[in-house]
This record gives structure tokens, C-alpha cells and sequence, in this order.
């Protein structure tokens, strides 16, 4: 039960997030379009791919080996809306809102609420 376990599903799901990465190199280095929309959904689709690694990972049995990957997910979850939200506005008006970095703040209050669980000695 001391080893990791792959099967055809989590197989599948890597792959999904390889693509995932090769979107996101896609998408940053697009000279074309809005080049500042384009790195915010590269952005959004790194964290997306981030989340299928971290589920390959926890099937696999990853999590039993390595404590921290616990709760590396659960900040991620705060920078799903801010990070569409940036790329729809910026898609529409061209330019950023106002007070767009304020949407950030509950992911650096998670971020500082864990730090202790991240300096837990394995």
C-alpha cells in the first residue's frame, strides 16, 4: 500500500493536463489579439491544469508520501473568480477595473491562514 498507483483514468486526466500546459504556453506567447486577455486565460487554464495534476496526484495515492500537497489546492479555489472576471472585463472594455486587485485578497488571507500547515515539518 507504499506505492503510488496509476491506472487508466488518472493516465487520461495527465494528459488532460499536459495539454493544458501546452494551451497555456500557447496562449502567452500568442503575439496575436488581445495579448493581455490571452495571458490572463493562460493563467486561468495553468490553474486548471494545476488542479487535474494535484487530483492525479491524490489518486494516485501521492498524498500518503507528501503532507503539504493537502492543502495546496484550496487557495487556488480563491483565484478562479478574479482571474475570469479580469479576463472577461478586459475582453470587453480593453483596460482593467479599477479595483481589480481588491479581488485577490481572499486568496492571500487563505494563503496566510495556511502558511502554518505549509512549515508543518513531514
Amino acid at each position: 500500500m507504499n506505492q503510488l498507483h496509476f491506472d487508466q483514468w488518472t493516465s487520461l486526466f495527465a494528459v488532460a493536463a499536459v495539454q493544458g500546459f501546452f494551451l497555456t504556453f500557447l496562449l502567452f506567447n500568442n503575439p496575436k489579439g488581445n495579448r493581455l486577455a490571452n495571458k490572463v486565460l493562460a493563467q486561468y487554464i495553468f490553474l486548471f491544469s494545476l488542479m487535474i495534476v494535484y487530483f492525479v496526484a491524490w489518486w494516485a495515492g501521492y498524498h500518503r508520501f507528501n503532507i503539504h500537497i493537502n492543502l495546496i489546492t484550496d487557495t487556488f479555489l480563491y483565484l478562479y473568480g478574479p482571474l475570469l472576471f479580469g479576463y472577461l472585463y478586459r475582453l470587453r472594455d480593453n483596460r482593467w477595473p479599477v479595483y481589480y486587485r481588491l479581488n485577490f485578497i481572499p486568496f492571500v488571507l487563505q494563503v496566510l491562514i495556511n502558511i502554518p500547515f505549509y512549515i508543518l515539518n513531514t
